[in-house]
């Protein structure tokens, strides 16, 4: 006598074949945007060559080509760092000294953006596991989102702290702050209120979050400005010293 499937059985093997699909959909995709973007470095290259030997009324419309292409380009690279997979090698790091290795760069942004840059990375935080490399993408994403949101300057504040069994780090502007509305949406892949935005920063530090056991806080109000907290949990330390 031969035994029919029953209904859960039949749902659990399509739904293990809409994982597989997905789970190769992500690869092609990431496969095609690497192979996009070969060519549209070419067409890059060319348009700034072709650009020097326009004539005067085409440099607006070089201009505009070339700078199309470059968000195209950050569409990709935004989104590559999405989908790639995850497996980042993390090793033991301080994560308040991965913060103070990004001043110089984050201070010459703020001060062509006319912000007034605070670091107050606690040195005596705890080590921890982490991707060196992740981390600063994360830090370099949610710092440019920030003074996004100061158009006309204001002030953004970098603080590591130890809280407990977490080492948190927290970047907050005094910008615009976050509707409830675009609260809702601020980590879904493409959404964006940026008349040049991506859509992508704030997905790619959720996943870099993620990766690293870590989860992500947003308070903000109207016209007072937005705090991001990343909490990254912090290693058993009995645990530790018995491995």
């Amino acid at each position: 006598m031969t035994m029919r499937p029953s209904l859960k059985q039949n749902n659990k093997y399509r739904g293990m074949k809409n994982l597989e699909r997905l789970s190769l959909a992500g690869e092609l995709s990431a496969t095609m945007a690497h192979e996009i973007k070969n060519p549209m470095t070419v067409v890059h290259g060319l348009a700034q060559r072709l650009k020097h030997k326009a004539p005067k009324e085409l440099q607006t419309d070089f201009d505009l080509m070339i700078d199309e292409l470059d968000r195209a380009n950050s569409i990709l690279n935004s989104y590559l760092a999405l989908t790639r997979e995850r497996s980042l090698e993390k090793r033991p790091h301080n994560l308040a000294a991965i913060v103070h290795s990004l001043s110089a760069l984050l201070a010459a942004e703020a001060t062509a953006r006319k912000v007034a840059l605070v670091i107050d990375a606690d040195p005596a935080v705890p080590w921890q596991p982490l991707n060196e490399n992740a981390i600063k993408q994360l830090i370099v994403n949610l710092v440019l989102n920030g003074m996004d949101a100061m158009p006309t300057g204001g002030t953004l504040t970098i603080k590591v702290k130890h809280n407990g069994d977490t080492c948190d780090l927290i970047v907050a502007d005094t910008g615009v702050g976050i509707t409830p509305k675009v609260m809702k949406n601020i980590f879904a892949p493409f959404y964006t209120t940026k008349e040049k935005g991506t859509g992508l920063g704030l997905p790619v530090c959720k996943e870099i979050a993620e990766h690293h056991g870590a989860t992500i806080e947003v308070v903000s109000a109207a016209d007072a400005g937005t705090a991001f907290t990343v909490k990254f949990p912090l290693p058993n330390r009995q645990q530790s010293a018995a491995e």
